[in-house]
Order: C-alpha cells, then structure tokens, then sequence
C-alpha cells in the first residue's frame, strides 16, 4: 500500500471516529437537556423541614398542589395534609429517619388542593450542621 492510500485509511478511520464521537457529544447534550428538564420540576416539589418535621421552606409546584397561598406558612398545613390513617406511621418513619441520620422513604397519601388525596413518596435526606447535628 503507497503512502497516499494509508494517509486516506486514516483519514476516513478518524473521520469516522470523530462522528461517533459527534453522535454521542450530541446524544449526551439531549440527556443533559432532558435531565436539566427534570430537576427543574424536581425543585417545585422540594420542600425543608425542621428535624421536627415542621416546613420552613416549600417549593412552588409543592405549594401549588397542596393550594397554599404563596405567603402562608407551609408548617402546619403540611401535618394536615397527610391522610389521617397515614399520619401515626409518616410520624413514627420520619422521627427514625431522622435518628439514623441516613436517607429515606415514606409513603404517604397526601390531600391536594382540591381535597382529594394522592399517593406520594416523601424522600428523606437529613441535613446536618457544623457541629453534626440535624
């Protein structure tokens, strides 16, 4: 093979590669951009919490679904809008959550603003200060 020819197989080797790695550049920036799409609702449904549960800061699509008015205080509106079969054992999960000091889940039902309830899966992530406390 003279040199012409190699240079063209590697010519047309990296151009190839360099597709691929084109496809997959733009393959990621969708998942980014899908991903970016996602947290950004995520940030509605946040909320903050106390150690003692009690809200002292809420998302808006959290407050929206809950049909707080954007000036009213999240805290006691949030221990009444668990379903009262459901409140004993969110209380009882969240205080050992809190205890271990590690992430967990409660499933709970929670009353939206039209005062129906709906099923919801409440992610806790216990944040400590600089001392280590929660």
């Amino acid at each position: 093979m003279n040199s012409i020819a190699a240079e063209s197989e590697q010519t047309l080797a990296l151009r190839l590669e360099l597709d691929r790695v084109r496809g997959e550049l733009e393959r990621c920036r969708r998942r980014a951009a899908q991903m970016q799409n996602v947290f950004s609702h995520l940030a509605d449904t946040l909320f903050t919490a106390a150690p003692d549960g009690t809200i002292v800061d809420i998302g808006p699509g959290l407050a929206e679904f809950l049909g707080l008015a954007s000036d009213e205080a999240p805290g006691p509106i949030w221990c009444q809008a668990i379903h009262p079969d459901d409140t004993q054992r969110y209380s009882e999960e969240w205080s050992a959550i809190n205890r271990s000091g590690t992430a967990g889940e409660i499933a709970a039902r929670i009353r939206n603003r039209e005062g129906g309830y709906r099923p919801c899966l409440i992610r806790i992530i216990p944040g400590f200060d600089g001392d280590n406390n929660i």
